[in-house]
């Protein structure tokens, strides 16, 4: 599993890994938690999946902290459902506004839906 700030809060784990996709670790909060954690230990992304296991997040770490999340799967503002938008996070917030992706930030996305879908 990997490791975050987040899951050893009183010594207890708040994430589990329940896959990978496109060597994207696929984690599931436990008791209740249902975001993705600020911080990684070790990984540069963590996958958040619906309830039938297609992903619809990745959020992306940089020295070890939460930069931005990456969606699709839900509307968002002049975003809709199945377009990309990209919430940046900025000491821990995540914004409310998205903004249109990267050239970059599409390719990255395109491959994990490619992956998944060959699942």
């Amino acid at each position: 599993m990997g490791g975050s700030k987040d899951f050893f809060k009183k010594g207890e784990f708040k994430y589990k890994t329940v896959g990978v996709i496109a060597g994207i670790k696929v984690i599931e909060g436990l008791n209740g938690v249902h975001n993705l954690p600020m911080f990684s230990w070790k990984s540069g992304a963590y996958l958040k999946t619906d309830d039938k296991g297609h992903p619809r997040t990745i959020r992306i770490f940089k020295d070890q902290e939460a930069i931005k999340d990456i969606d699709w799967m839900h509307g968002h503002g002049d975003f809709k459902k199945g377009e990309y938008h990209v919430h940046d996070i900025r000491n821990g917030v995540r914004s409310r506004n998205p903004r249109k992706p990267t050239t970059d930030e599409i390719e990255f996305a395109e491959e994990v839906r490619h992956h998944e879908r060959k699942r």
